[in-house]
Protein backbone atom coordinates (compact mmCIF):
# COMPACT_ATOMS: atom_id res chain seq x y z
CA UNK A 1 0.00 0.00 0.00
CA UNK A 2 1.35 3.41 -0.95
CA UNK A 3 2.23 5.55 2.04
CA UNK A 4 0.04 8.63 2.29
CA UNK A 5 1.80 11.96 1.96
CA UNK A 6 -0.43 13.44 4.69
CA UNK A 7 -1.18 12.08 8.16
CA UNK A 8 -2.30 13.55 11.47
CA UNK A 9 0.29 13.86 14.23
CA UNK A 10 2.54 16.11 16.29
CA UNK A 11 4.86 18.34 14.29
CA UNK A 12 8.42 18.00 15.59
CA UNK A 13 9.11 21.67 14.88
CA UNK A 14 6.08 23.67 16.05
CA UNK A 15 5.08 20.78 18.38
CA UNK A 16 1.38 21.14 17.56
CA UNK A 17 -1.13 18.49 16.53
CA UNK A 18 -1.52 19.14 12.82
CA UNK A 19 -1.50 17.55 9.38
CA UNK A 20 2.01 16.24 8.71
CA UNK A 21 3.62 16.26 5.29
CA UNK A 22 6.40 13.98 4.07
CA UNK A 23 9.67 15.85 4.60
CA UNK A 24 12.53 14.91 2.27
CA UNK A 25 15.84 14.60 4.16
CA UNK A 26 17.85 16.09 2.53
CA UNK A 27 15.57 18.19 0.29
CA UNK A 28 14.42 16.81 -3.05
CA UNK A 29 16.43 19.51 -4.82
CA UNK A 30 19.61 18.27 -3.08
CA UNK A 31 19.77 15.01 -5.06
CA UNK A 32 17.01 13.29 -3.06
CA UNK A 33 14.11 13.19 -5.52
CA UNK A 34 14.56 9.68 -6.93
CA UNK A 35 16.44 7.90 -4.13
CA UNK A 36 15.62 4.18 -3.89
CA UNK A 37 16.43 2.32 -0.66
CA UNK A 38 15.40 -0.59 1.54
CA UNK A 39 13.74 0.03 4.90
CA UNK A 40 14.63 -2.86 7.21
CA UNK A 41 14.52 -3.94 10.84
CA UNK A 42 17.65 -3.13 12.87
CA UNK A 43 17.11 -6.24 14.99
CA UNK A 44 17.50 -8.30 11.80
CA UNK A 45 20.54 -6.30 10.69
CA UNK A 46 22.58 -6.96 13.82
CA UNK A 47 21.81 -10.69 13.64
CA UNK A 48 23.33 -11.07 10.17
CA UNK A 49 26.66 -12.87 10.08
CA UNK A 50 27.68 -10.74 7.11
CA UNK A 51 27.55 -7.09 8.29
CA UNK A 52 27.20 -5.91 4.68
CA UNK A 53 24.12 -8.01 3.96
CA UNK A 54 20.98 -5.90 3.76
CA UNK A 55 17.99 -7.64 5.40
CA UNK A 56 14.82 -8.11 3.42
CA UNK A 57 12.59 -5.11 3.86
CA UNK A 58 10.30 -2.69 2.13
CA UNK A 59 11.70 -1.14 -1.05
CA UNK A 60 11.05 2.59 -1.12
CA UNK A 61 11.67 5.16 -3.80
CA UNK A 62 11.03 8.79 -4.60
CA UNK A 63 13.48 10.07 -2.00
CA UNK A 64 14.17 9.45 1.68
CA UNK A 65 11.41 11.16 3.63
CA UNK A 66 9.76 11.29 7.03
CA UNK A 67 6.40 12.35 8.48
CA UNK A 68 8.07 14.90 10.77
CA UNK A 69 6.77 18.40 10.08
CA UNK A 70 3.38 19.90 9.47
CA UNK A 71 2.51 21.34 6.08
CA UNK A 72 3.03 24.91 7.34
CA UNK A 73 6.47 24.23 8.83
CA UNK A 74 7.50 22.21 5.81
CA UNK A 75 6.60 25.07 3.48
CA UNK A 76 8.26 27.61 5.77
CA UNK A 77 11.52 25.64 5.85
CA UNK A 78 11.43 25.34 2.09
CA UNK A 79 10.95 29.04 1.62
CA UNK A 80 13.71 30.13 4.03
CA UNK A 81 16.44 27.51 4.01
CA UNK A 82 16.18 24.94 1.22
CA UNK A 83 17.63 27.06 -1.60
CA UNK A 84 20.72 27.80 0.53
CA UNK A 85 21.14 24.12 1.36
CA UNK A 86 20.67 23.14 -2.32
CA UNK A 87 23.49 25.52 -3.24
CA UNK A 88 25.72 23.95 -0.57
CA UNK A 89 24.93 20.39 -1.76
CA UNK A 90 25.67 21.28 -5.37
CA UNK A 91 29.04 22.64 -4.28
CA UNK A 92 29.79 19.38 -2.46
CA UNK A 93 28.89 17.31 -5.52
CA UNK A 94 31.13 19.51 -7.68
CA UNK A 95 34.06 18.99 -5.30
CA UNK A 96 33.75 15.22 -5.47
CA UNK A 97 33.80 15.34 -9.26
CA UNK A 98 37.18 17.05 -9.18
CA UNK A 99 39.02 13.92 -8.07
CA UNK A 100 39.51 11.27 -5.42
CA UNK A 101 41.73 13.11 -2.98
CA UNK A 102 40.97 12.29 0.68
CA UNK A 103 41.32 15.99 1.57
CA UNK A 104 39.62 18.80 -0.36
CA UNK A 105 40.77 22.38 0.25
CA UNK A 106 38.48 24.91 -1.37
CA UNK A 107 36.77 28.26 -1.02
CA UNK A 108 33.00 28.25 -0.57
CA UNK A 109 31.78 31.40 -2.28
CA UNK A 110 28.56 33.39 -1.80
CA UNK A 111 26.98 30.95 0.63
CA UNK A 112 24.45 31.77 3.33
CA UNK A 113 26.08 29.63 6.01
CA UNK A 114 23.59 30.46 8.76
CA UNK A 115 20.67 29.20 6.68
CA UNK A 116 22.63 26.16 5.53
CA UNK A 117 23.33 25.32 9.17
CA UNK A 118 19.72 25.85 10.23
CA UNK A 119 18.54 23.45 7.57
CA UNK A 120 21.05 20.84 8.72
CA UNK A 121 19.71 21.17 12.27
CA UNK A 122 16.14 20.82 10.94
CA UNK A 123 17.16 17.52 9.33
CA UNK A 124 18.37 16.18 12.67
CA UNK A 125 15.09 17.24 14.27
CA UNK A 126 13.24 15.45 11.46
CA UNK A 127 14.99 12.07 11.78
CA UNK A 128 14.94 11.86 15.58
CA UNK A 129 11.86 11.07 17.64
CA UNK A 130 9.73 13.72 19.33
CA UNK A 131 11.52 13.35 22.68
CA UNK A 132 14.72 14.62 21.04
CA UNK A 133 13.05 17.95 20.32
CA UNK A 134 11.56 18.22 23.78
CA UNK A 135 14.94 17.55 25.37
CA UNK A 136 16.74 19.95 23.01
CA UNK A 137 14.25 22.78 22.70
CA UNK A 138 17.09 25.20 21.98
CA UNK A 139 17.67 23.52 18.62
CA UNK A 140 14.01 24.00 17.68
CA UNK A 141 14.08 27.64 18.79
CA UNK A 142 17.24 28.22 16.77
CA UNK A 143 15.68 26.85 13.57
CA UNK A 144 12.40 28.70 14.10
CA UNK A 145 14.13 32.05 14.58
CA UNK A 146 15.46 32.90 11.12
CA UNK A 147 17.48 35.80 12.56
CA UNK A 148 19.17 33.87 15.37
CA UNK A 149 22.96 33.52 15.52
CA UNK A 150 23.07 32.07 19.04
CA UNK A 151 23.49 28.42 19.87
CA UNK A 152 24.87 26.86 23.06
CA UNK A 153 28.41 25.52 22.92
CA UNK A 154 27.03 22.13 23.99
CA UNK A 155 25.83 21.59 20.41
CA UNK A 156 28.34 20.99 17.64
CA UNK A 157 27.98 19.82 14.05
CA UNK A 158 30.75 18.10 12.11
CA UNK A 159 30.78 17.64 8.34
CA UNK A 160 32.46 15.34 5.81
CA UNK A 161 32.19 14.45 2.12
CA UNK A 162 30.88 11.06 1.00
CA UNK A 163 30.36 9.47 -2.40
CA UNK A 164 27.95 6.80 -1.27
CA UNK A 165 28.08 3.61 0.73
CA UNK A 166 25.40 3.06 3.34
CA UNK A 167 22.96 5.88 3.90
CA UNK A 168 22.94 6.95 7.54
CA UNK A 169 19.82 8.27 9.25
CA UNK A 170 20.92 7.52 12.78
CA UNK A 171 18.99 8.83 15.74
CA UNK A 172 20.69 10.01 18.90
CA UNK A 173 22.87 7.29 20.39
CA UNK A 174 25.94 6.84 22.57
CA UNK A 175 29.21 5.83 20.92
CA UNK A 176 32.26 4.76 22.89
CA UNK A 177 35.59 5.32 21.16
CA UNK A 178 38.42 6.07 23.57
CA UNK A 179 40.74 6.93 20.68
CA UNK A 180 38.63 10.07 20.21
CA UNK A 181 37.28 10.88 23.67
CA UNK A 182 37.69 9.70 27.23
CA UNK A 183 33.93 10.00 27.57
CA UNK A 184 31.11 8.39 25.57
CA UNK A 185 29.97 10.53 22.61
CA UNK A 186 26.29 11.43 22.43
CA UNK A 187 25.55 11.94 18.74
CA UNK A 188 23.21 11.65 15.78
CA UNK A 189 24.43 11.16 12.20
CA UNK A 190 23.08 11.77 8.70
CA UNK A 191 24.97 10.63 5.62
CA UNK A 192 23.61 11.24 2.14
CA UNK A 193 25.93 12.14 -0.76
CA UNK A 194 27.65 14.48 -1.10
CA UNK A 195 27.69 15.24 2.64
CA UNK A 196 27.62 13.54 6.00
CA UNK A 197 26.90 15.33 9.29
CA UNK A 198 27.34 14.45 12.94
CA UNK A 199 25.49 16.39 15.64
CA UNK A 200 27.13 16.00 19.04
CA UNK A 201 25.91 17.10 22.46
CA UNK A 202 28.41 18.02 25.18
CA UNK A 203 31.35 16.70 23.19
CA UNK A 204 34.61 18.63 23.51
CA UNK A 205 37.59 18.44 21.22
CA UNK A 206 37.92 17.11 17.70
CA UNK A 207 35.97 14.33 16.04
CA UNK A 208 38.39 12.35 13.89
CA UNK A 209 39.30 14.63 10.95
CA UNK A 210 35.76 15.86 10.34
CA UNK A 211 35.23 19.58 9.82
CA UNK A 212 33.53 21.42 12.68
CA UNK A 213 30.97 23.70 10.98
CA UNK A 214 29.27 24.92 14.16
CA UNK A 215 30.65 28.38 13.44
CA UNK A 216 28.20 28.62 10.51
CA UNK A 217 25.52 29.32 13.11
CA UNK A 218 27.14 32.63 14.06
CA UNK A 219 27.16 34.09 10.56
CA UNK A 220 24.74 36.82 9.54
CA UNK A 221 21.56 35.09 8.24
CA UNK A 222 20.94 37.97 5.83
CA UNK A 223 24.35 37.85 4.13
CA UNK A 224 26.28 35.49 1.90
CA UNK A 225 29.97 35.02 2.63
CA UNK A 226 33.11 33.38 1.29
CA UNK A 227 35.08 31.03 3.51
CA UNK A 228 38.02 28.71 2.98
CA UNK A 229 37.39 25.11 4.07
CA UNK A 230 39.14 21.78 4.29
CA UNK A 231 36.85 18.77 4.02
CA UNK A 232 37.78 15.11 4.15
CA UNK A 233 36.06 12.31 2.26
CA UNK A 234 34.87 9.49 4.49
CA UNK A 235 33.64 5.95 3.87
CA UNK A 236 30.23 4.86 5.17
CA UNK A 237 30.42 1.14 4.45
CA UNK A 238 28.05 0.28 7.32
CA UNK A 239 24.99 1.93 8.86
CA UNK A 240 26.71 2.60 12.18
CA UNK A 241 27.62 5.98 13.70
CA UNK A 242 31.17 7.32 13.54
CA UNK A 243 32.50 4.29 11.63
CA UNK A 244 34.51 5.53 8.66
CA UNK A 245 36.44 2.38 7.83
CA UNK A 246 36.46 1.07 4.28
CA UNK A 247 34.85 -2.28 3.53
CA UNK A 248 38.32 -3.81 3.24
CA UNK A 249 39.33 -2.49 6.66
CA UNK A 250 36.17 -3.88 8.24
CA UNK A 251 36.62 -7.31 6.63
CA UNK A 252 40.25 -7.44 7.79
CA UNK A 253 39.20 -6.53 11.34
CA UNK A 254 36.55 -9.27 11.34
CA UNK A 255 39.00 -11.87 10.04
CA UNK A 256 41.58 -10.83 12.61
CA UNK A 257 39.01 -11.20 15.40
CA UNK A 258 38.04 -14.68 14.16
CA UNK A 259 41.66 -15.83 14.40
CA UNK A 260 41.93 -14.99 18.09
Amino acid sequence: MKKSRLIQGTCKLCQKEKTLNLEHVPPKSAFNSQTRYTEFSWSEKIQKEDPFEVPKGQIKQGGVKFHSFCVDCNNWLGRLYVSSYKDWAEMGAYLLKQGKEPIFVFEAENKNFNRIFKHIISMFIAINDSSFGRENQELIDFVQNEHSTKLSEKYRVFCYLTRGGALRYLQQSVVVDFSVSKLPILCSEISFPPFGYVLTINHKGKLYDLLDITGFSKNDPDRTLNIKCQLTEQKTALEFPLDYRSKEEIVNAINKEKKK
